[in-house]
């Protein structure tokens, strides 16, 4: 028999207390929300809101607080989710590939034959043909593909569905594996990285031919 596979102790991880829950509900209720009438709902100062928000940002919980646009208010849209099985070997190219079309809107990498899933939006379905037949079909490594026009949207949430006491999973991006307790962060030519150690933080500078 195999070793069985090790999970992770949750109980080390940082987690979303109260504070963090509710002002992340708030946000994703209005993006424009102000930090003092998030601090007189929550019966908090200012400052605590701030530094919540900046932390949670820090973190890369909140991406980025956005203008979401309702497709269903601009005339003639069409959205439609497209199946595709990619060859394994494939997978990570075109996952680039799709990342760089402009009306692929959502990407995930699933499990099953059909092995991810991406949303697209459309001007109409003459766009939708020539987007599949010109753009994604042509992509080297994608074997199949089905098409599921959306035609009305029952229920649309955005963002994640978040709880009190949710654990924060953040990677190392040296050793890819989960940091327990608070990441070492690091700005390196522009980018932000999470480091589980002061050691992978240097190895991943050497990594670059920074060290």
């Amino acid at each position: 028999m195999g070793e069985k596979s090790k999970r992770v102790d949750e109980s080390s991880f940082l987690r979303l207390d109260r504070v963090d829950y509710e002002i992340i509900r708030i946000l994703q209720e209005d993006g424009r929300v102000m930090y003092k009438d998030i601090a007189r709902k929550l019966h908090i100062s200012i400052p605590t809101v701030k530094a919540r928000i900046e932390r949670l940002k820090e973190l890369g919980v909140i991406r980025r607080i956005a203008a979401i646009i309702d497709p269903g208010r601009l005339l003639g849209r069409i959205r439609a989710f497209i199946l595709l099985q990619i060859a394994p070997r494939e997978l990570e190219q075109v996952s680039r590939e799709l990342s760089n079309i402009r009306e692929v809107r959502e990407a995930y990498i699933t499990a099953g034959p059909m092995n991810m899933i991406v949303k697209v939006e459309a001007r109409d379905f003459n766009h939708l043909g020539e987007l599949i037949t010109e753009k994604i079909s042509k992509i080297n490594g994608i074997t199949n593909l089905t098409t599921i026009a959306i035609t009305k949207s029952v229920k649309e949430e955005y963002g994640a569905y978040v709880e009190p006491e949710t654990p924060i999973l953040v990677r190392c991006d040296f050793c890819k594996s989960p940091i327990v307790g608070k990441p070492i962060i690091k700005y390196i030519k522009g980018g932000k990285y999470f480091f589980s150690s002061k050691e992978c933080a240097e190895a991943f500078k050497k990594k670059l031919g920074l060290g």
